[in-house]
């Protein structure tokens, strides 16, 4: 018999990692199990009603419901011990003692590890997601947009019309951040087994995000490695307060970045975060024809306001394209192109940024959670991406000129920028 390795699926409430194992499944032909199948199916609830009966009373310790969870978990493994397939589970481990467990498991049934696959979503689409769930009130069973009912408001199994899912919104961000702590140190912990190990953005749809999924598996990628590396520091005096600015360089290529970091953020949660592109037009010589500059000084004020926060500045000019050809695009424009078009005509995307710094710098920084100020839904996805956790998004809009209204029109219509107080 080949040997049978196992892919494992993180991911918060609003994820969508039972839906990915299960395409995951179906592409690669492995056997799968679902720690929330298990608890939410008919079929497992006869098979291990009593058991999960425990697992959520109060009075049960973590030693416990932990021993409790990996003995289903050895049931369903021993269930197909003569299977010639690999097995993709997603929802365990949940708590560093299941983790442990895990480890015995797979060498008591004779698996090696693939990858460990974490499905990131930002707060706001897993509140949303979890908020739009439909569920039988017999079974108990949800549905939602990754799985829908085959009969369109009612039950599968019992026919029974679909009502909204009961949810608390603030049970649900507690619940978001609560997995975060957990399992973060069990990701951390389970590395050294697996061959691969990288984070995808939750917030795609889902097929986009399976095809993201299964380019880096095929890649062998490993989100592990940091590419940039704390250089030097010093106090920094502006017009907004006093800032600590630490430069970054990277190990590869030697490009540099930089942090203005304002209060204590280690190890705190929701840190207001700026990550800015930098635009000598606009930053510099306070150009017309965008709102960059404006939105730096601005990031800087809330930052500074707050007394608590980090802007990320990274050396990209023009949207990934470098200044010389930003000027030519800026020529293509004043013969009546658009930003997007000038791009295009010049052989390059409309958005050309890469984040990976960012991830290095708030890792260095012990930032564990961030309250993003942008309102470009590209860079959100870039982020969590990397496995950045993303608590809010904080709009920051730019009052309008006669210069760069239409510019922004672009950014809204064309590249789905928030942008709604003073665009239309």
């Amino acid at each position: 018999m080949p040997k049978r390795e196992i892919y494992l699926l993180f991911g918060p409430p609003g994820s969508g990692k039972t839906v990915q194992a299960s395409y995951l499944a179906k592409q690669l032909r492995l056997d799968h199990i679902s720690w929330g199948y298990i608890c939410r199916e008919p079929a497992y609830g006869l098979e291990y009603s009593e058991k999960i009966k425990d697992i959520n009373d109060p009075r049960t310790t973590n030693k416990e419901r932990a021993e409790i969870i990996t003995w289903i978990m050895d049931l369903e493994m021993k269930k197909i011990k003569d299977s010639p397939h690999s097995l993709v589970i997603d929802g365990f481990p949940r708590h560093m003692l299941e983790a442990r467990h895990l480890v015995e498991l797979i060498k008591k049934h004779g698996y090696s590890v693939k990858s460990i696959i974490n499905i990131n979503p930002s707060l706001g689409v897993a509140c949303k997601r979890c908020t739009e769930r439909l569920v039988c009130s017999t079974c108990k069973k949800y549905y939602d947009d990754f799985v829908p009912p085959k009969n369109q408001g009612y039950c599968d199994k019992d026919n029974v019309k679909l009502v909204r899912f009961d949810v608390d919104k603030e049970q649900i961000k507690k619940d978001f951040f609560d997995y975060g702590n957990e399992v973060i140190p069990i990701i951390e912990y389970l590395k050294p087994y697996a061959k691969s190990c990288f984070s995808v953005s939750g917030d795609d749809d889902e097929i986009i995000t399976f095809s993201n999924i299964l380019l880096k598996l095929k890649n062998g990628v490993r989100g592990d490695y940091n590419f940039f590396k704390k250089q030097t520091n010093s106090n920094l005096e502006t017009s907004y307060g006093k800032f600590k600015m630490i430069t970054y360089q990277s190990r590869i290529d030697y490009s540099h970045h930089l942090a203005l970091v304002k209060g204590n953020i280690q190890n705190k949660e929701g840190v207001l975060v700026r990550v800015h592109s930098s635009c000598i037009t606009g930053d510099i010589f306070k150009s017309c024809k965008c709102d960059c500059g404006e939105q730096l000084d601005e990031s800087l004020k809330i930052i500074s306001k707050s007394n608590n926060g980090v802007l990320i500045y990274l050396f990209q000019e023009g949207r990934g394209i470098n200044i010389i050809n930003k000027i030519k695009a800026y020529k293509l424009q004043s013969k009546g192109l658009d930003t997007v078009e000038a791009n295009n005509a010049l052989g390059f995307p409309a958005e050309m940024r890469d984040y990976t710094a960012v991830k290095d710098i708030l890792s260095n920084l012990k930032v564990r959670s961030i309250n993003l100020l942008t309102n470009n839904p590209d860079k959100i996805n870039k982020i969590t991406e990397l496995g950045v956790i993303v608590r809010d998004i904080i709009p920051i809009e730019i009052r309008p000129n006669r210069h760069n209204k239409q510019y922004l029109l672009v950014k809204k219509n064309k590249m789905d920028h928030s942008l709604s107080k003073h665009i239309k």
